[in-house]
Parts: C-alpha cells; structure tokens; sequence
C-alpha cells in the first residue's frame, strides 16, 4: 500500500509539473509543514500560537512568491478597462 501510495503521488507530483512548470509546483513543498499540522490536530494533537504563526508566514511567503498581487492588480485593471463610461 506505501509503494502505490508513494509512486501515485511522484506521478501526480510530475504531472503538475508539466502542467503549471517547476518553479511554481516548487512552492507547494513549502505546504507541507501546514498539511501534517492540518492532520495532527484533527488526530488531537494541540496547535499552539507559533505554529499558527508559522502557517500564516508560510501562506504569505507562498502567496507573495506566486505573484498573487500581480494576479490581483491585473485583474482590476481589466475590470476598469471593461467598464463603460
């Protein structure tokens, strides 16, 4: 079951790669610290003030390095460009 599971997951893993390009699928390693305390506290185990932190700087480290404001700032442009006058 670990060797499906494992070889599943580098499959999907390439398949990203090949759809969005490797510095963009690179920022999802950083996603996994978030996702295994996602899992430990739904098993119980106590998410303390720093951990929570810790996710909020991730987030903000991946969202700043995937461009998002570009993405934001560019789609209010082409709403502005669309609207009549």
């Amino acid at each position: 079951m670990a060797l499906f599971t494992t070889v599943l997951g580098y499959l999907w893993w390439n398949e990203g790669m090949k759809l969005i390009g490797a510095g963009r699928t690179s920022l999802f390693f950083n996603l996994v610290p978030i996702v295994t305390m996602m899992i430990s506290f739904i098993i119980g185990a106590e998410v303390t003030v720093f951990q929570i932190i810790g996710v909020i700087l991730v987030i903000l480290g991946v969202l700043t390095a995937s461009g998002v404001k570009n993405l934001i700032t560019g789609a209010r442009k082409r709403s502005q460009r669309e609207m009549p006058i």
